[in-house]
């Protein structure tokens, strides 16, 4: 037998949700089993960081409401990972348009 985390109470561990108070207890599985969201979300961090963002935020939302610490990690690492290339993309980005503007102004259009 296991305790629900919110009201204490005693909960069988097959159980879903707590008898008393309703709360998850995601009761049947392995808590330390990583989600596929939160997978999808790290690999798509390192593809395309932005929907790599959008799909860790949820996996971690959903990793924390399911109580799945494991899951919640490596949902953020994806945020992180993805926030980290997109500041790198935009920087990128910048100093590319800034050479450019840099070398069209350098161009002498005197004979």
């Amino acid at each position: 037998m296991k305790y629900c985390s919110h009201c204490g109470k005693e909960v069988a561990d097959e159980a879903f949700a707590c008898p008393n108070c309703g709360c998850k207890t995601g009761g049947g599985r392995d808590e330390n089993s990583l989600s596929a969201l939160s997978i999808v979300g790290f690999v798509f961090a390192f593809i395309m960081p932005v929907i790599g963002l959008i799909i860790s935020i949820i996996a971690h939302s959903n990793a924390k409401s399911d109580n799945n610490e494991r899951s919640a990690r490596f949902a953020k690492a994806g945020i992180i990972i993805s926030v980290c290339l997109i500041a790198l993309y935009i920087i990128i980005i910048v100093a590319g348009v800034a050479c450019a503007a840099a070398v069209a102004s350098s161009y002498s259009y005197y004979y």
